[in-house]
């Protein structure tokens, strides 16, 4: 294993002023590819403070998530590992196809010297979706989170409204009583895919900290999103980006405003990397040391001061 993760999740000060649960889940797991490569999964789920069950809703997004997100990479390996092992690799095609190209320019060269503008840009064209679509192919072949699409996210959400439709018909509840939001991360070798409701959000470090979805709050103050509105499929935002990603905060909104700035939309690094640095120096895998001192850091009087939500904290990195 390769990723070091930390994560926890603690108690608001409002909500022990009432006398009420943690409304916070998250979960991570690392899955393993067809070629051994891990990708990891990071969810994170707040229930609506107007939700009677809102903890128990969040609790199943992230069960039902993760559940099916392993199910889809482990029946994504069984297709890839069908196909055949003679097929040229990507990177063969690629170059085989440039090869061509060259030859074709060459050709035209030699009897018009003089070549209309038009035909090096076309030439060009060529070469650059030539590049494209090797590599598109490569990451298809090299990474089994490149496959997945927006309906495949649809699919699960839909399959976690459905978890908690049930829930509530068997306690005689509403699916609103259940109501949460939910951001989540599923990240390969060389490619990543996000998706979010509400509010929350995730930082990916790629040179600098980067926000993927700037929380998504609703049109009045203290709203947002949730994974049981009727329309959840018009505020499910989904991002698939190639390329490798090393590190990833995931949070809920009870932490958004600590570490965001909200008048340039960005994060606010000097709280990510002194993180970052002593997780870089730990061991793969997780720490119970070091889960139980982010516990105390959320709970401590200096965070409370500037928030009484509910708090939850996701941090992987497979850096050293």
């Amino acid at each position: 294993m390769k990723w070091k993760i930390v994560q926890a999740s603690v108690i608001g000060t409002s909500h022990l002023t009432r006398g009420t649960s943690c409304q916070d889940k998250c979960l991570t797991k690392i899955v393993h590819d067809r070629q051994g490569d891990e990708i990891f999964v990071g969810l994170v789920s707040d229930g609506a403070g107007s939700a009677i069950e809102g903890g128990h809703g969040a609790e199943i997004a992230c069960r039902t998530a993760l559940e099916e997100i392993t199910s889809w990479i482990s029946k994504k390996n069984n297709v890839i590992q069908s196909s055949s092992e003679s097929e040229i690799a990507p990177n063969q095609i690629k170059k085989y196809a440039l090869q061509f190209l060259k030859v074709v320019q060459r050709e035209i060269e030699k009897y018009a010297p003089r070549l209309p503008e038009f035909i090096p840009k076309w030439i060009e064209k060529i070469r650059k979706k030539i590049e494209y679509k090797a590599e598109a192919k490569y990451l298809s072949e090299r990474d089994s989170v490149y496959s997945l699409s927006r309906e495949t996210v649809e699919k699960w959400i839909a399959k976690i409204k459905e978890e908690i439709e049930h829930e509530a018909q068997v306690k005689g509840l509403r699916s609103r009583d259940y109501a949460c939001t939910f951001l989540g991360a599923v990240i390969g070798n060389d490619f990543s895919a996000y998706f979010q409701i509400g509010d929350g959000a995730m930082v990916v470090y790629d040179g600098e900290y980067k926000i993927i979805f700037f929380p998504d709050t609703g049109e009045y103050a203290n709203t947002t999103f949730l994974v049981t509105d009727k329309n959840v499929h018009e505020h499910l935002h989904t991002r698939f980006d190639p390329g490798r990603i090393d590190e990833i905060a995931l949070f809920s909104d009870g932490l958004q405003r600590l570490v965001l700035h909200y008048k340039s939309k960005t994060a606010h690094g000097p709280f990510f990397e002194p993180m970052f640095s002593v997780l870089r120096k730990e061991s793969p895998g997780y720490s119970d040391i070091l889960n139980k001192k982010l516990e105390e850091f959320l709970s401590s009087k200096a965070v409370n001061e500037r928030t009484d939500d509910d708090k939850t904290l996701v941090m992987a990195t497979r850096k050293m």
